[in-house]
């Protein structure tokens, strides 16, 4: 079981909800690679017919994009509607903020004593290759 960080960096705020989401977590980031499994569907999508059924269509990789992450129905309380515009802003922000929790953790990565015991293993390999 996920243990759960709360904090403002895995706090999703959307559409007046908070969602939590950690992408460092195995069991969230793998829910999340399987979401983006199906939004790869889009690139064999159908582009031709009735304008309508196909917006229809398009939203609804978005609605199973989020009800794989966070849930079933959650999709609704995020504000995933059929509306390309509305679908294509929630995914990005979504992604901005998946985005700020690696670039944070990035940060914290560099700053460690883990990172700086690597560069110096390296450093003392290095010489010994001399």
């Amino acid at each position: 079981m996920s243990h759960e960080i709360n904090d403002s960096i895995t706090t999703w705020n959307v559409n007046g909800k908070e969602f939590h989401f950690d992408v460092y977590d195995a069991e969230q980031n793998e829910m999340f690679e399987n979401a983006i499994e199906i939004l790869r569907k889009s690139e064999n999508f159908p582009r031709v017919g009735k304008q309508s059924e196909i917006i229809r269509k398009y939203c609804s990789l978005f609605r199973e994009f989020f009800d794989n992450i966070f849930g079933k129905d959650s999709h609704k309380d995020i504000g995933i509607v059929d509306n390309v515009r509305v679908c294509n802003r929630i995914y990005l922000d979504f992604l901005e903020f998946v985005n700020r929790q690696k670039d944070e953790e990035a940060n914290i990565l560099s700053n460690s004593s883990i990172s700086s015991a690597n560069r110096q293993q390296r450093r003392i390999s290095a010489k010994g290759k001399k």
